[in-house]
């Protein structure tokens, strides 16, 4: 039938048909269509196959690129870490043991979580510009940090603002500086006891030229001193003679306070 042979000719790959008798202008005009619908299906073909190309160069380039940046972020000595509404999203293995935590302990967590009682206040105030967009990027002693194991760390950090899967964050690069901290402060303290030991030699010196009320360090008072001891330890009377004024008063007074 005239249908049959229709459907079997579109099965086979036509587009369109046309029924005797036909009008030879007609016919060219559905030609001309075909062939310009033809060329545009070509044109798009092609487009969508050097898309297909450009879009695959792309992501075998991004895959290279994350491949390096992973690679380079990983084998760092540096922690690094990012922090999205004060919490962790992304942290390298250098950062993990550094804290002491493994990275799925730590995403999810707030960096707030790990800061001493002592240093919280100062990290929620640079939470605070970067929210009003007055955070400024730079390295800084960041607060002493409490590990996995409760030991104390202290760490310097740089801060940057990046765009973290579309929305702001904090990008934090962190180096252990516990030693050199821990350092300065046995310093300060070995400081301290030597102003403490200093100010007791002064007055150990201080008391070492004093005998009972009597200051003086001269040869000469050595020599009184030892007048002093001598007759605080005999019986016998004791005249003290001198001008007005010498301190005879004051000896007899440490004789007496010095004999039995």
């Amino acid at each position: 039938t005239d249908t049959a042979d229709i459907v079997k000719g579109f099965e086979i790959g036509a587009v369109d048909y046309v029924t005797k008798p036909f009008h030879l202008a007609e016919l060219l005009s559905r030609v001309f269509t075909h062939l310009e619908l033809k060329k545009a299906r070509d044109l798009i073909t092609a487009q969508n196959q050097q898309l297909e190309q450009q879009n695959r160069a792309l992501q075998a380039c991004y895959a290279r690129k994350e491949q390096q940046y992973r690679l380079l972020i990983e084998n760092v000595a540096d922690g690094i870490g990012i922090i999205r509404e004060g919490k962790w999203v992304f942290v390298n293995d250098a950062l993990s043991a550094m804290l002491g935590f493994t990275a799925n302990q730590l995403i999810g967590n707030a960096l707030l979580a790990l800061v001493h009682e002592d240093y919280k206040a100062e990290l929620r105030q640079t939470y605070q510009r970067f929210e009003t967009g007055e955070f400024e990027p730079g390295w800084q002693v960041l607060q002493c940090i409490i590990r996995g194991d409760g030991r104390e760390l202290w760490i310097e950090g740089r801060q940057s603002v990046i765009e973290w899967e579309g929305c702001p964050a904090i990008l934090v690069s962190m180096r252990d500086i516990s030693q050199h901290k821990f350092r300065e402060i046995e310093i300060e303290r070995e400081k301290e006891q030597l102003r403490a030991e200093n100010v007791q030699l002064k007055a150990s010196l201080k008391e070492r030229y004093r005998f009972d009320k009597i200051v003086g360090k001269s040869q000469a008072m050595q020599e009184v001193y030892k007048l002093i001891l001598d007759a605080a330890a005999s019986d016998a009377n004791v005249i003290i003679c001198g001008e007005s004024g010498t301190g005879k008063e004051l000896m007899a007074q440490t004789i007496h306070a010095l004999s039995n």
